[in-house]
């Protein structure tokens, strides 16, 4: 595959996002469960890299760690249950009530045009987050333990839900 273009430059899109779900409700986390939201990359540019993921804390509040990451997915909701870690980002202390918090991910993979992804969220602390709630009952959770350094590959099995956690991802495109 050819990543220059014809002039042999690569040209970078201007920084875009996903569009997160509306939250309306607070989500209690449980510690040593990871989070997820879907998403598929567009197939306007060649390949994508990752430059952030957000979420909003909760109006409870919380403590502890925060820890995000990509994984890859069969499909949405996803169905098989190992999940390649593609993007880790910095573990950062949980901002407080009502806050937006983004972190830059600092380990990616290079993402195709139309890879399905998904983002995750795990805390080591009992903490709330934003959420929206009475959604399709599928596949968009997994109990893993909360971690500094996540496995290269997640094989647990995933749990249905009927909520979804609100997470953003930010990506540049390159074509």
């Amino acid at each position: 595959m050819r990543l220059l273009g014809q002039s042999g430059r690569l040209r970078e899109s201007a920084e875009k996002s996903s569009t997160p779900v509306t939250p309306n409700a607070d989500l209690t986390t449980v510690v040593g469960t990871r989070y997820y939201a879907f998403f598929t990359f567009p197939t306007t540019e060649r390949f994508y890299l990752v430059s952030g993921i957000e979420w909003i804390c909760g109006t409870l509040g919380g403590t502890g760690l925060v820890q995000a990451g990509i994984d890859a997915i069969d499909a949405i909701p996803p169905v098989i249950t190992a999940t390649p870690l593609q993007a880790v980002a910095q573990r950062v202390a949980y901002a407080g009530a009502n806050i937006t918090q983004r972190v830059s991910v600092l380990s990616r993979d290079i993402f195709r045009s139309g890879n399905i992804c998904g983002i995750w969220l795990s805390s080591d602390s009992v903490s709330s987050f934003r959420e929206l709630t009475a959604q399709a009952n599928q596949n968009q959770r997994k109990a893993t333990a909360f971690s500094a350094a996540p496995p290269t590959q997640d094989v647990t099995a995933w749990t249905a839900s009927m909520t979804r956690i609100r997470l953003r991802l930010y990506f540049r495109g390159y074509s």
